[in-house]
């Protein structure tokens, strides 16, 4: 089986420094709230002694951050759909015509290689073109992403004949609920219902945005749905013939240390980098990738293989099919 991660990192991705709150550290499968509620809040403060107009105080800081980080997350989402979403198909908006065209025609190459070797694709994108685009060619084939009945699956268990696409940072349309559950909602219906424009409002009445900005990305990833994905790439890994990695910078700790794991579990592993200027960037590869590696680990330099391609790219994806 091949691997592909993570392919266009560069559209539409929205890099954030802030730190949404969280309650749950320490538990890899939390599905409690990201943010603790005001309920929540004048239950526990009684129980240090404190008064209730402290408590008061703590249930409207607590409240005053979920709002900051749902309009915070709001503002950067609709950023990313402003930027693909099709608009009445006009020929000048950037991503319609001929880059929409090249990214489907990548969507049959790797329904391709799918058919051929086997695929499990892990994006960092937030945005949909990646899933549209195999959706457009997928011929009757179905694309697995975790949410077969609109809530998250436990475990993730795709059928053979089902391609493996999961968003290791979250994806648009996927959202936390009151409850704790993970669900995901069709991107017509996120547009229709304007849930982009409500959380960049500060209204998380559906619930919070279920995705990974910036410096959050250590500490959310044990929460779902990111647990999920991040275990998930753990055993493709471990059962990959190859990797190949497209347009990714090499900045994101949790993937480089299982990226790095993979390749220093055998020195005939290697990795596919795929970028426009790959071969200048190789030496810094190697050291993002030997700097996740705990001590006395290492990984050899001829194990990463740079190749300047600019994505998407149908032919590049092809060219691991062979004859």
């Amino acid at each position: 089986m091949r691997m592909l991660e993570p392919l266009s990192d560069g559209v539409g991705r929205i890099n954030q420094s802030w730190t949404p709150p969280t309650t749950n550290a320490t538990s890899k499968r939390s599905r409690v709230p990201l943010t603790v509620s005001r309920g929540a809040v004048r239950e526990i403060v009684p129980l240090i002694n404190a008064g209730l107009g402290i408590a008061d105080a703590l249930a409207d800081a607590s409240h005053a951050l979920r709002v900051l980080y749902v309009r915070v997350v709001g503002t950067a989402l609709l950023a990313v759909d402003n930027a693909v979403a099709p608009r009445d198909f006009d020929p000048a908006h950037p991503y319609v015509g001929a880059d929409r065209m090249a990214i489907r025609e990548m969507g049959i190459a790797l329904w391709e290689l799918f058919e051929r070797e086997g695929l499990a694709i892990y994006t960092l994108n937030y945005d949909s073109l990646l899933m549209e685009a195999l959706l457009d060619s997928r011929d009757g084939r179905v694309v697995y992403d975790g949410f077969p009945y609109g809530e998250l699956a436990y475990p993730l268990a795709p059928w053979p004949n089902q391609l493996p696409l999961y968003p290791l940072h979250g994806t648009l349309g996927a959202y936390q609920t009151p409850d704790g559950s993970v669900r995901k909602t069709r991107m017509e219906d996120v547009r229709a219902r304007r849930m982009l424009e409500g959380w960049r409002d500060g209204d998380f009445g559906p619930g919070l945005p279920a995705v990974v900005l910036g410096d959050a990305k250590r500490h959310s990833i044990r929460q779902e749905p990111f647990a999920s994905y991040y275990e998930a790439l753990s055993v493709d890994l471990e059962r990959a013939s190859s990797v190949v990695v497209g347009g990714y910078g090499f900045g994101d700790v949790p993937l480089n240390t299982r990226l790095a794991r993979y390749l220093a579990a055998d020195n005939q592993r290697l990795l596919q980098d795929w970028r426009p200027t790959a071969t200048q960037a190789v030496d810094d590869v190697v050291a993002a990738l030997r700097g996740a590696l705990p001590a006395g680990s290492t990984l050899d330099e001829a194990q990463v293989l740079p190749v300047d391609v600019g994505l998407p790219s149908a032919e590049a994806v092809r060219a691991l099919v062979g004859p």
